[in-house]
């Protein structure tokens, strides 16, 4: 059994498993700290975001609710361009998914069947378009991978769609961002969170991508390990090893 098919096939399945839980995770998260304690989390993905609030920070008891809600049609207009990200970066690793799981069912054939044939030209055909599968499922996750960064650059576009330049200067396109400021608006009655702010009260905002991307940079760096070690290896030239054994 080839040593390039048998670690292709570890790396390929390693990266088939980043890529599930990457579909059941959040892929963007935010949270707000008032006085140093967490407040509010948002965690963000393409069809709903779910919400973690605290209350009675400032007591020795506090409540934390959860709350999770799927996108309606206000919500789909308000941040168009915002979700469209989310969802390119979900199609691009659906894609790759496809992709990789071919390829590692055809790894799996390849090493285990126990009838080897002499190559000719059709097994060559072959080789080549699993080759082209796996660099196209590795092409397409590194483009999910990277044109979410983008996703609070559209998060900004999408506020100058609906509002003034003026309001929208505020909003950070950072892919990573910590910001803190003083609300001197706050007056001590309930917001629309259900937070009772005071002009002291010092805020902390924070923004950076969620699990979900986490386990797309794992899933891009295997599958692209695996594509070296398939070409430098010639992983799915197991019949031929096995021919020229046999001979």
């Amino acid at each position: 059994m080839p040593k390039a098919s048998i670690i292709s096939i570890i790396l390929l399945t390693f990266s088939l498993i980043s890529l599930i839980f990457s579909f059941s995770s959040y892929w963007y998260y935010d949270k707000t700290k008032v006085n140093g304690k967490v407040i509010l989390e948002h965690f963000y993905e393409y069809n709903k975001y779910k919400t973690l609030k605290t209350l009675n920070t400032n007591s020795t008891v506090s409540t934390t609710t959860t709350t999770i809600q799927y996108y309606d049609s206000q919500d789909e207009y308000n941040n168009r361009n915002y979700l469209t990200i989310f969802r390119l970066s979900i199609a691009f690793a659906s894609v790759s998914f496809i992709c990789i799981a071919i390829t590692l069912v055809y790894l799996f054939y390849q090493t285990l069947r126990k009838t080897h044939h002499p190559p000719h030209r059709l097994h060559q055909y072959i080789r080549i378009f699993f080759k082209m599968l796996i660099l196209f499922g590795v092409l397409c996750s590194g483009i999910s991978l990277f044109i979410f960064i983008g996703v609070n650059d559209e998060k900004k576009k999408d506020c100058l769609r609906l509002y003034s330049k003026n309001l929208c200067n505020n909003i950070n396109t950072k892919f990573f961002y910590t910001y803190s400021y003083v609300d001197n608006s706050a007056s001590g009655d309930e917001n629309s969170d259900g937070l009772h702010l005071k002009q002291t009260d010092s805020f902390t905002f924070y923004a950076q991508p969620y699990i979900a991307w986490y386990m797309m940079v794992c899933a891009t760096t295997l599958s692209l390990i695996s594509v070296f070690v398939i070409f430098m290896g010639d992983a799915f030239d197991t019949t031929k090893l096995n021919y020229q054994t046999i001979l």
